[in-house]
């Protein structure tokens, strides 16, 4: 017997399913070529009940795949997984989304928890982690740019004492960036 699991969820399983759909058979050769059926499992189109009753952790899967064809956001559930970081390494292999890899690379080592702990708190703390990242990065350039611009501030104002031009004049002698002159200009006056 030969079963495939189909994890399509965008369209449908469209190739054949019958062995001798997949070769032209001389009609002659006919009664001498077994046929054998094809039995695909379309995962994405099974209906809920039918997804149910498969046991932890397929289910989840399924259950993944079921709501991407439906156009849904996936709600993981409650129920615990006891294989966490190999799930997380099918889902990644089956939908090529790398996230699923990030959230494994991040699991502590025989780690076991809900699927909603697993998918949702490992991604918000993530999430979490990278936002304090750009901010930390954000504010140094901010302030690194604050400082340039200081400089230029302070460079500008000792020409306008000592050779008395005008904040304008002083701006365009020390050539001040296109981006600073006019954040350097507001402090001058």
């Amino acid at each position: 017997m030969t079963v495939v699991l189909y994890f399509g969820w965008e369209q449908r399983w469209t190739k054949p399913l019958r062995l001798k759909d997949c070769f032209k058979v001389p009609e002659r050769l006919e009664p001498f070529v077994s046929d054998y059926h094809i039995n695909v499992i379309e995962i994405a189109w099974l209906p809920d009940d039918v997804i149910a009753k498969f046991a932890n952790p397929f289910r989840q899967v399924a259950e993944y795949f079921s709501a991407m064809r439906k156009g849904e956001e996936y709600q993981p559930s409650d129920e615990y997984v006891r294989h966490a970081k190999e799930l997380l390494d099918l889902m990644s292999l089956l939908t090529e989304d790398v996230r699923f890899k990030e959230l494994k690379d991040d699991l502590p080592k025989g780690a076991s928890m809900t699927m909603r702990s697993l998918i949702l708190d490992q991604a918000e703390a993530r999430g979490e982690a990278r936002g304090r990242a750009e901010g930390e990065a954000r504010g140094r350039a901010e302030g690194e740019a604050r400082g340039v611009a200081n400089t230029w501030v302070a460079s500008a104002r000792n020409l306008m004492r000592s050779m008395k031009l005008t904040a304008q004049e002083a701006v365009e002698a020390i050539s001040v960036p296109a981006p600073l002159r006019e954040s350097v200009l507001q402090q001058l006056g």
